[in-house]
């Protein structure tokens, strides 16, 4: 009786065990890709006149509708305002933008002026120094991410895996990481 105790305590510390190891593991990966990536200039990325690091009050709101699923709030110093098809996170005590997220067909974040709808338009205007992600499996989505180390900005440009022949953008998310 005494052996099976001992074979069940082997057995649960292997498990935990690996566990941990898997966890590391995928934990080192994603900070090694991150550092081996070359920097990308996200100065010239926005939304709507909107763009990391600026004044939250320069929203350029004309045509967006408040969303009516999500409520506006302000915790841990954070606001957090909601429009149909954007997400626009600032800090409550300087008011400049932290993130912008962005899940529509109608508004697109633009570097330098110039679109962002497909991912050629990424390869054209931020070029190919970036890490390639799965974003949600059940959706079948990828995202390629972007990083500004000087600026400690992060571009995640989401994309559906399967669609070849469209490469259309799904959503964006632009952050200050």
């Amino acid at each position: 009786m005494r052996k099976y105790g001992r074979l069940k305590w082997l057995l649960f510390g292997a498990t935990v065990l690996l566990i941990l190891v898997v966890a590391i593991g995928g934990y080192a990966r994603n900070a090694w890709q991150e550092r081996s990536v070359s920097t990308t200039n996200l100065t010239g990325a926005e939304v709507r006149g909107l763009s990391i690091g600026g004044p939250a009050d320069r929203l350029d709101a004309s045509g967006l509708q408040p969303n009516p699923d999500y409520e506006n709030r302000t915790e841990r110093g954070k606001t957090y305002r909601y429009y149909d098809g954007l997400m626009l996170v600032s800090d409550e005590s300087t008011g400049k933008v932290t993130k912008i997220q962005l899940i529509s067909e109608t508004v697109k974040a633009s570097i330098n002026g110039k679109p962002l709808k497909t991912l050629e338009d990424a390869d054209r205007e931020l070029g190919n120094e970036y890490v390639k992600k799965p974003y949600n499996h059940e959706q079948g989505l990828d995202a390629r991410v972007y990083y500004d180390k000087e600026n400690r900005i992060r571009a995640t440009l989401v994309y559906p895996k399967q669609d070849a022949e469209n490469r259309g953008i799904v959503w964006t998310i632009l952050e200050r990481y």
